[in-house]
Parts: structure tokens; C-alpha cells; sequence
């Protein structure tokens, strides 16, 4: 399925599990930063990560 112009994926749900004792606001981010996501779309759930170099 292709979505364009102004039908946009608006995740209904994001979930975030960590497996640290605590997850704090950031201002900067120093490379390399993995990110990881899984977020609801419905009742799909799509889950992907990357390594964010800067």
C-alpha cells in the first residue's frame, strides 16, 4: 500500500520499552544513538531501529 500527498500514517499507540532503570529528556545527543521504536498503526504494530551516526 502507498500512501502520498496528504494521507498520512498517524500512529495510534508507540510503545517504549527500556531496559534501563530510567529514560530522561535530552537537548543534544551525542552520535552514535541507537533508536528504537515499535508504534501501532490500528492493530499493526510496526517495530524498527537504527543507529543514528549524526
Amino acid at each position: 500500500m502507498v500512501f502520498s500527498g496528504s494521507q498520512a500514517l498517524i500512529p495510534t499507540r508507540i510503545d517504549c520499552p527500556c531496559a534501563i532503570a530510567a529514560v530522561e529528556p535530552v537537548s543534544t545527543m551525542q552520535p552514535p544513538v541507537l533508536v528504537a521504536m515499535a508504534v501501532y498503526i490500528g492493530k499493526t504494530r510496526l517495530i524498527d531501529n537504527f543507529i543514528y551516526e549524526g
